[in-house]
């Protein structure tokens, strides 16, 4: 028996993919008993715009409403966990520490936070805050390096057909679209791509104020969400899948442990990998943003995969990475 038994645990966390219900689902299997909530009050563009663009004047009223009817219905809680913290404000942060003076408050970025403006002005207010990028953790000394974490189901990822040489699964931002394109044009080997964009509002803004798009790239992004069930399965088909962070972050994605938790290559421009203690060459290619595709990557793909550089990787799964953050 663990200490999750003794927790009820107020879980803020984004709808993002289905990670916010894979993490209340876990935390339910250690004995923990969970309530989740979204930690944004709306999942509208206007909305997230007004967030990112540091407009709080115009949804405060609503974030406000919104947290108070949560903080009057719950009790008794022994954790607050937040993840990805964008919405809540310093106030709301003190009610809720009000409310529940006996809780442990702790919070976990999964963005960087340059990405997060008011971030640095809460951290302060939790017994425990984590983040994702080892350059974040630099700077703000109270911030504790905790990279992200794989679900379990990917442990049950099979080679399937292995119809693809390579995959790429993610929202367009930043480069990606330049570098996918890249792959797509490499005739050497296939691809199998799903570039997510959340509107053809917001594709077509793209197209307006970034030159590295035009309008026919419309046809290779796609504005209908995909599962988890369908990203496994296209993991399952694929020998080695690509993954492109921001340019500005440093952190690993959570595709990064997904991949390498099913046992699959990994074609990642981070170059901050090497840096991590699962870092294998045989398993991981680093594409350079900049660079033209090389016949190198041909030979990484057609190379096996090592099982056994690859253990250290499951010190990074959901139960092992809650355990970590939360006892």
């Amino acid at each position: 028996m663990n200490d999750f038994t003794k927790k009820k645990i107020l879980l803020f966390c984004p709808s993002f993919y289905n990670y916010h219900n894979l993490i209340k689902e876990e935390l339910r299997f250690l004995g923990a008993s969970v309530i989740l909530y979204d930690e944004r009050p709306s999942n509208s563009v206007i909305f997230k715009v007004f967030l990112r663009l540091g407009l709080r004047t115009f949804i405060s009223k609503s974030i406000d409403k919104y947290y108070d009817s949560i903080i009057e219905n719950t009790n008794d809680i022994t954790d607050v966990f937040f993840i990805n913290s964008e919405a809540v404000s310093i106030e709301i942060l003190h009610k809720i520490k009000e409310r529940y003076k006996d809780a442990k408050f702790t919070l976990y970025m999964w963005d960087s936070i340059s990405n997060k403006k008011n971030i640095p002005q809460i951290i302060p207010i939790f017994d425990k805050a984590y983040s994702f990028d080892p350059e974040d953790c630099n700077c703000i000394d109270s911030l504790i390096f905790e990279p992200l974490f794989y679900d379990k189901s990917f442990e049950k990822i099979r080679n399937n057909k292995l119809r693809y040489d390579t995959c790429f699964v993610g929202s367009i931002h930043s480069d990606r679209l330049s570098i996918i394109k890249k792959m797509i044009n490499y005739k050497n080997i296939s691809i199998k791509y799903f570039l997510f964009s959340p509107s053809r509002f917001f594709s077509y803004f793209k197209i307006i104020t970034q030159s590295n798009i035009n309008l026919k790239d419309i046809e290779i992004i796609s504005h209908n969400k995909i599962s988890l069930d369908k990203v496994s399965d296209i993991v399952g088909d694929t020998k080695a899948i690509i993954d492109i962070q921001h340019p500005n972050q440093k952190g690993l994605t959570m595709r990064t442990f997904e991949v390498l938790g099913a046992n699959k290559k990994l074609i990642t421009t981070n170059e901050d990998i090497k840096n991590y203690d699962f870092y294998s060459s045989d398993n991981i290619f680093i594409l350079k943003r900049d660079e033209n595709i090389s016949e190198e990557i041909n030979n990484f793909i057609k190379n096996d995969f090592d099982f056994k550089k690859n253990k250290k990787i499951k010190n990074q799964r959901i139960d092992n990475w809650l355990m970590r953050v939360l006892l």
